[in-house]
């Protein structure tokens, strides 16, 4: 068999793809930009000829809306989507699908779009299928087989909030695992759920562990059971925190409780002043008997260095008293008396002159 030469020329058709990806990756090129009138036109240029990319992008414009340029059509939006969805294009058959359920309520054409394109791997397009499964919003009964299959295949596809519904959907320990799966990779609502069944379970730290980060994801019902939590051990402010976050989202169960919290919060705030004001003033109390102690220690010190010296100077003053004359050891630097010595020569004077007078009585 011949084989087709390097400088073969192209057909009319392959030149007419070449030509199409070139304007559409042109327009991509303006889109980064911001260019968005000249992306606008030559996705319009392609897709005139059903280019499958540019249809889908033309579409998403026409949806979003851009001030000045491309009003918002949702029927022009369906058409571009339409085109690429007959190519086989995935994310336009799904794009198509959420405008078909959400906006015109055709829930069976919905859901043909979306299996075809679950089928072509598309995780989106499968968690919807698992969730109208689920729910049997799908004009007809719940089917839980179809539901878990959904689920399965937009979870392999990469699709991290499929394996959170697949694990409410199973429950235990199965279900578990899928949630933990979830929640290791920091999904807030897997995280959530999986504290719910380990507090089911009476795991209860664990619980607490997962609720803890279920609310760094600002996840609300998380924030007020944390809330509840923190309330039992008695962290009030910190629960204040996290139900006030959980009422400003407009959880009426927070909006409710976070009133009586701020109360108690309050309360508990007047109380903890007071006793803290009064472990002040008991501790200035402490303090100063500590003062009084102190000074009367020392005032008792000085009383006794007073009284020793005393003690030592009237030792010194009898031991004078021996050694020197007339006035004996009562004499003072100077020769004068004390008053000590002073006393003791009227005692004598006084005693002789007893003696004289009891000396005169005896001779007559």
């Amino acid at each position: 068999m011949a084989s087709l030469a390097d400088d073969q020329p192209l057909t009319s058709t392959a030149r007419a793809r070449l030509n199409l990806l070139h304007i559409y990756n042109t327009a991509c090129e303006y889109l980064e930009k911001g260019e968005v009138k000249s992306a606008f036109q030559l996705f319009s240029q392609a897709a005139a000829h059903s280019h499958p990319l540019s249809c889908h992008n033309l579409g998403i414009m026409y949806e979003r809306g851009h001030p000045g340029i491309v009003e918002k059509d949702m029927v022009q939006a369906m058409k571009m989507y339409s085109i690429a969805a007959e190519r086989r294009f995935p994310e336009s058959q799904y794009a198509l699908a959420c405008l078909l359920k959400n906006v015109m309520c055709e829930m069976d054409s919905a859901v043909e779009l979306f299996i075809m394109a679950a089928d072509q791997g598309h995780a989106s397009a499968a968690f919807n299928l698992g969730v109208i499964y689920e729910s049997g919003s799908a004009n007809g009964p719940k089917d839980f087989e179809s539901a878990k299959r959904y689920y399965e295949l937009a979870v392999s596809n990469g699709h991290a909030k499929a394996a959170v519904n697949l694990g409410v959907l199973l429950g235990g320990q199965e279900g578990e695992k899928w949630l933990a799966a979830a929640a290791n990779s920091g999904d807030g609502v897997a995280c959530f759920n999986l504290s719910l069944a380990l507090k089911e379970k009476g795991e209860n730290e664990k619980s607490v562990e997962y609720l803890e980060k279920a609310s760094e994801s600002k996840h609300v019902s998380a924030c007020y059971n944390l809330a509840k939590e923190k309330i039992r051990i008695g962290d009030l402010a910190e629960a204040e925190k996290l139900m006030n976050f959980a009422a400003d989202e407009g959880d009426p169960r927070a909006v409710k409780d976070s009133r009586k919290l701020t109360r108690i919060v309050r309360n508990d705030r007047i109380v903890k002043e007071q006793e803290e004001k009064a472990r002040r003033e008991m501790e200035e109390l402490r303090l100063d008997e500590e003062r009084r102690g102190e000074e009367n220690k020392l005032r008792i010190l000085k009383t006794q260095q007073a009284l020793e010296n005393m003690g030592k100077e009237e030792e010194e003053e009898g031991e004078e008293e021996h050694t020197e004359e007339g006035y004996g050891d009562n004499r003072n630097t100077r020769g004068k008396p004390t008053q000590t010595a002073i006393e003791r020569v009227k005692a004598a004077v006084a005693a002789r002159k007893a003696k004289a007078k009891a000396d005169a009585a005896a001779k007559r």
